[in-house]
């Protein structure tokens, strides 16, 4: 069962993994080039790869329930409250 909608969660997941992975990159690279890492540097990095994944598992929970078979209208709450 698909839900209307889902393609744009499916891009907002995306997105959400995108930032994760250039956060990675970002931290790799000053570490490569011989630059340490500050403490607010490590929590940025952090912080965006956190919110990241919040995005993403929030972004792929409705389409996730609806294959478990909830119906429309508990995936639409679920989205409405995520």
């Amino acid at each position: 069962m698909d839900i209307s909608g889902s393609a744009y969660l499916y891009t907002v997941a995306v997105l959400g993994m995108t930032f994760i992975g250039f956060s990675a990159i970002v931290m790799m690279l000053r570490q490569t080039l011989g630059l340490t890492l500050r403490p607010f540097d490590i929590l940025v990095a952090h912080i965006y790869m956190e919110f990241g994944l919040i995005i993403s598992v929030g972004a792929l929970l409705p389409p996730l329930l609806a294959a478990w078979g909830y119906g429309r209208r508990q995936s639409g709450n679920c989205r409405a409250r995520c």
